[in-house]
C-alpha cells in the first residue's frame, strides 16, 4: 500500500502470526515503522526508542517516568493514570529495558485505541517535563526535608530502585551484567542505583532526552486491525513532520568473548545473619546475539528442559547434593543472549561441586 511521506521497505505474510507484516520508513526523518495487519480487534501501537544508558543514574527509567506526567496537548497532573482509571485499554504501560524504552498500549475501541496513541506520541515528543522541572524532581529524585530538621533522598524512581535492589537476587543479576558485559552498556544499571542517581542533573537529563528521543531513533509498531494508512498519515501530519532527520549514535557494542573462563567473588547487602552457606553462586554464559532466533528460542527451551521442571537432569543432579537451598535460572535476550544458572544459599566449600555438576 502506497502511503504518502513513507517509503515501504517490506511487504510479508507471516503465516505463524497469521499476520501480513509491512516495514514502512518514514521519508523524512528516517523512522522505521512496522506494521502487523489482521482480523484481531485488540489493536496495539507502541513506540520505541534505543536508549543506552552511559551510566547508573537511571536517567533512561526516570524519563520513561517523566515523559506520561503531562504534555503540550494532555496539561492533566498525570496523565497516564487518569487513562488507566477511565479508559477501555487492554494494555497500558511502558518498559524502561538495557538498551531501550518502549510505550505499548492496546484496545478494542477504535476511538478509545486512537486516543491513547496520540496520548503516548503527544507524551514522548512534547513532554512537559521540558518546561517544569518539579516533575524530574517528584520521578527522579530530590532533596526532603524531614520536620525533624533530617535530609533524605526522595523521588518516585530513587524509592522504586532502593526496593529493587534490596533483594539479593536483583543484586546477584547486576552483578552478573556487570561482569559478563564489562566493556558494553549492559554493565550499568539502566533502572538506575540508588548511590548514583542522585549525580544525575536536571540539565543532564535534558539532554539525554533531547539526544536519543527523536524520530530518527524511535521504532514505531500497530498491530491488528488497523488502518495503517489512516494512522501513518495521523503521525506524520501531527509528530513526525515537526522534524528534520537527524544522526543518532545509539549503537550497542558486543562484548568480546574471554579468553577464559572468569571467576568472579562479589558482595550483596543483606539482612541475613552470617553463615557458612549465606552466599549466592551464578554460572553464566553468553550463547550468541539476539538476531539468532534459533538460538533465542533454544535458550527458552533449554531453560526448562535442563532447570525449570522438577525431573530437570541438572536441578536433579544438584539437588541429589544438598548443597543449595533453591535453584534459580534465567536468559537474556538484549543484544547479545546470556544464560545463567543460580544457586541460593550456598557453602563456599561446595562451590566447584557446584560448577562441576552443571558442566558435567
Amino acid at each position: 500500500m502506497k502511503i504518502e511521506n513513507f517509503t515501504l521497505l517490506e511487504d510479508k505474510y507471516i503465516e505463524q502470526e497469521q499476520s501480513h507484516a509491512y516495514v514502512y520508513e518514514h521519508d523524512i526523518t528516517k523512522a522505521k515503522v512496522v506494521v502487523f495487519k489482521n482480523e484481531d480487534d485488540n489493536r496495539l501501537f507502541s513506540i520505541g526508542f534505543r536508549t543506552p544508558p552511559t551510566n547508573s543514574t537511571g536517567v533512561c527509567h526516570i524519563l520513561e517516568h517523566c515523559v506520561l506526567n503531562g504534555s503540550k496537548k494532555y496539561r492533566t497532573r498525570e496523565p497516564f493514570m487518569d487513562m488507566v482509571k477511565s479508559s477501555l485499554q487492554t494494555f497500558l504501560n511502558a518498559m524502561t529495558y538495557p538498551d531501550k524504552t518502549i510505550y505499548p498500549v492496546a484496545s478494542r475501541n477504535t476511538k478509545d485505541f486512537e486516543n491513547l496513541m496520540d496520548l503516548y506520541l503527544d507524551s514522548v515528543f512534547n513532554p512537559i517535563v521540558k518546561e517544569r522541572k518539579e516533575v524530574f524532581l517528584q520521578e527522579g529524585w530530590r532533596y526532603h526535608l524531614n520536620d525533624d530538621g533530617s535530609i533524605e533522598y526522595k523521588g518516585v524512581v530513587y524509592n522504586e530502585m532502593k526496593g529493587a535492589l534490596s533483594s539479593e537476587e536483583e543484586q546477584v543479576y547486576d552483578s552478573i551484567y556487570e561482569h559478563l558485559y564489562p566493556d558494553t552498556i549492559y554493565s550499568l544499571n539502566s533502572g538506575g542505583d540508588p548511590y548514583e542517581m542522585t549525580d544525575l542533573s536536571y540539565e543532564d537529563f535534558l539532554a539525554y532526552y533531547n539526544n536519543y528521543y527523536h524520530p530518527s531513533n524511535s521504532y514505531i509498531f500497530l498491530y491488528g486491525n488497523v488502518d495503517e494508512k489512516k494512522y501513518l498519515e495521523y503521525i506524520h501530519d501531527e509528530y513526525l513532520s515537526n522534524y528534520e532527520f537527524r544522526e543518532v549514535d545509539s549503537s550497542i557494542a558486543l562484548q568480546k568473548p574471554f579468553l577464559e573462563t572468569k571467576r568472579v567473588e562479589a558482595y550483596f547487602s543483606t539482612t541475613k545473619k552470617d553463615k557458612d552457606n549465606a552466599n549466592m553462586i551464578s554460572y553464566n554464559v553468553v550463547t550468541n546475539t539476539c538476531d539468532a532466533s534459533y538460538d533465542r528460542l533454544m535458550n527458552k527451551i533449554l531453560r526448562q528442559a535442563l532447570i525449570n521442571s522438577e525431573s530437570s537432569p541438572i536441578k536433579l543432579a544438584i539437588n541429589e547434593l544438598d548443597i543449595v537451598e533453591d535453584i534459580l535460572n534465567t536468559s537474556s535476550s538484549d543484544r547479545q543472549l546470556s544464560f545463567s544458572i543460580l544457586g541460593k544459599n550456598i557453602a563456599e566449600k561446595n562451590v566447584d561441586l557446584f560448577v562441576g555438576t552443571i558442566e558435567k
